[in-house]
């Protein structure tokens, strides 16, 4: 049958598949726009397998918000120029929205399945890298930030207590302290969340330095507590020199804001998303 060009476009703008694709799907489908959309929903999930054995190192992290929570997804593709993509775009919000909607911390069939039949359109390998679901409560504020076209997104929680009116000032808070998380990326919130095993690890990696470098046998214990002082202060969060103040700590900075709003603010949990970082 003839298929006009006015009808290939109504469908792809409404899948987003190619032309081409298009105009074979409503041939086939004799006109029925319907039966034409699930043929392309079905090309669509046979492209993405066999497309799913190639590397998606490029991408962008989504993030949804309520009064309750934040969804950040981790949306991978395999090239840059995909991850610009208005339909890699779109699809990526779509993903964030429903994993809020539905309180996801980890994809289902319904969000694997969208994102399957993205891969017809977009013509790469697409998955759902990992979903963070962060709560909000009570006296919490949240922030996040987005890092070069979201290759980095991160999100901190703060919980305040006491007077809390000055919204924007927290808010304006917890922005710079994501954005400080997108620069410095900290392991560890403070030391006492620091695993006792890489401790000891990270402790064992400085003595023997200590022996390499000559360092004297009395003089070895200042150097392994300098050292480890040191590697602490450039993993924890609370210990990092603030992005915008190098010259004081994120705890420092906390303890001041505190005492000029006359609240007690405090970072109750991070979070960052590295398109590409191992899962």
């Amino acid at each position: 049958m003839t298929v006009s060009p006015q009808d290939v476009k109504k469908l792809r703008s409404k899948t987003g598949a190619g032309m081409g694709d298009c105009k074979k799907a409503l041939v086939e489908a004799d006109g029925n726009f319907d039966e034409a959309e699930k043929i392309l929903k079905k090309q669509g999930l046979a492209s993405a397998a066999k497309r799913s054995d190639r590397q998606t190192s490029e991408g962008s992290v989504f993030f949804a918000q309520n009064a309750e929570r934040l969804i950040m997804a981790e949306i991978r593709c395999e090239t840059d120029f995909v991850a610009m993509n208005e339909e890699f775009l779109k699809l990526g919000d779509a993903v964030a929205r429903q994993a809020l909607s539905e309180n996801l911390s980890e994809a289902n069939e319904a969000l694997t399945t969208k994102v399957q039949e993205a891969v017809l359109a977009l013509k790469e390998n697409l998955n759902i890298a990992r979903i963070a679901n962060i709560a909000i409560g009570a006296n919490d504020t949240i922030a996040s930030y987005s890092h070069n076209n979201g290759l980095i997104g991160t999100a901190v929680i703060l919980h305040c207590e006491g007077d809390c009116s000055d919204t924007q000032a927290l808010a304006e808070l917890g922005r710079n302290l994501a954005m400080h998380l997108a620069a410095y990326q900290p392991a560890f919130l403070d030391s006492s969340q620091v695993d006792a095993k890489v401790l000891a690890e990270q402790e064992e990696i400085f003595r023997e330095r200590a022996v390499k470098e000559n360092i004297p046998e009395k003089a070895r214990e200042g150097y392994l507590k300098g050292q480890l002082k040191k590697w602490l202060a450039e993993c924890c969060f609370l210990d990092q020199g603030f992005v915008k103040e190098p010259k004081k700590t994120v705890s420092k900075i906390l303890q001041d804001f505190s005492k000029q709003n006359g609240a007690e603010v405090t970072l109750k949990a991070y979070e960052i998303l590295r398109v590409g970082a191992e899962v």
